[in-house]
């Protein structure tokens, strides 16, 4: 294996082997991202939601736009 190595032609494939292995297991770790997705108002408005031991109520509340 190592006069295979040697070769500056060999050293050129397993790049590029190295490169198509690595671009495979970033595509196939975005494949499986999840997307969250909040409830509707209608269905958060004036309950408890508890999170990391603390509890929170959501409440709608108009404000001005900043544009």
């Amino acid at each position: 294996m190592l006069p295979f190595l040697k070769n500056p032609y060999s050293k050129i494939l397993l790049g590029i082997i190295w490169g198509l292995g690595i671009a495979c297991l970033i595509a196939h770790s975005l494949k499986n991202n999840v997307a969250l997705k909040a409830p509707e108002q209608e269905e958060r408005d004036g309950k408890i939601f508890g999170h990391e031991n603390k509890c929170f109520k959501y409440e709608n509340q108009n404000t001005k736009c900043m544009n």
